[in-house]
């Protein structure tokens, strides 16, 4: 059985398949997204001063170069197999050598469902391992257009929540923390609901853009993830995480982006067209994710306890 809060995803696309209005209002998206990072952030920060420096380095050294090969291998299997223009296959690679931070959440979610452990450095690493595929797929688009890109992509609300949070539990650790446990923890599973409600909606609306790519479309939007989550795994036992860090670690590698990569690259190079990276990364990878990597992955590694 998924977490239920996975349902609130489905009922999200439902809604937008049957033509409903259900779907948060304004900014409200962007408002759960930055609580979720903040309680993800907080929790992590507040283990993460008994982590071994040499585990946390490594294991942000091997998802940083996985994120590399990636979005190298993506582009140009893109550009030279699949005959997209050199800017497209460059945003599509960029999308996927970055990560989703709904798709850790939801993976963090399901793990503590089932009572799987993970490594609280990881947050750390996914705020790492967010912007060098992007760097390299602007590199192979051909360059930059803007001069700004860069201070955005570092000091994006992102990065900024996810070290802040970090640096604040570690300084106030779990005592520090008690006060905010209502609000940052107790709620956490509900506004993720809420949270996956309207992403279930935004992913509905992509599916149009596929049509007419379904051969190319399913073997980036599923391909990538499978693979990229079965060998990422692979790597997460050599670095000897746990069973739930096994998890996380690979679902980040195998996760797509699709936040900061189309804003980069709008700004960085505006004559991008970042629509079908979206529609890929949002429309078909995260809800394969969600649905189906995650609990394969799950099973791969140990299966869930008990």
């Amino acid at each position: 059985m998924l977490d239920p809060v996975v349902w609130f995803f489905v009922l999200g696309a439902i809604a937008r398949m049957v033509g409903s209005d259900l779907r948060l209002p304004g900014s409200g998206s962007d408002n759960l997204a930055l609580f979720l990072l903040l309680a993800i952030a907080l929790k992590g920060g507040a283990h993460m001063a008994q982590s071994p420096i040499g585990a946390v380095a490594a294991t942000a050294a091997s998802g940083v170069v996985l994120a590399l090969l990636i979005t190298a291998g993506l582009f140009f299997l893109l550009y030279r197999a699949a005959r997209l223009a050199r800017l497209d296959a460059a945003a599509v690679a960029g999308h996927y050598g970055s990560v989703s931070v709904a798709t850790f959440t939801a993976a963090t979610s399901e793990l503590t469902r089932l009572g799987l452990g993970y490594e609280p450095f990881l947050p750390a690493v996914l705020a790492v391992m967010e912007a060098p595929g992007l760097m390299l797929a602007l590199l192979l688009a051909g360059g930059v257009a803007g001069k700004r890109w860069w201070h955005d992509l570092i000091a994006g609300k992102t990065i900024l929540a996810l070290l802040g949070g970090l640096v604040i539990g570690a300084m106030i650790g779990e005592e520090g923390l008690a006060p905010l446990k209502l609000v940052f923890f107790d709620a956490f599973k509900g506004i993720l609901a809420l949270y996956l409600l309207d992403l279930g909606t935004r992913a509905a609306e992509q599916w149009g853009l596929l049509r007419g790519r379904w051969l190319v479309s399913a073997g980036v939007g599923i391909g990538v993830p499978l693979l990229g989550g079965l060998v990422a795994l692979q790597v997460a036992q050599w670095l000897s995480l746990s069973q739930g860090g096994q998890v996380l670690f690979a679902i980040l590698v195998a996760s797509g982006s699709y936040i900061a990569a189309p804003a980069v690259f709008r700004l960085a190079r505006p004559d991008a067209n970042t629509a079908y990276a979206t529609a890929l990364s949002l429309g078909l990878s995260f809800p394969f994710n969600v649905l189906v990597n995650v609990p394969l992955l799950i099973h791969l590694s140990g299966g869930a306890p008990g």
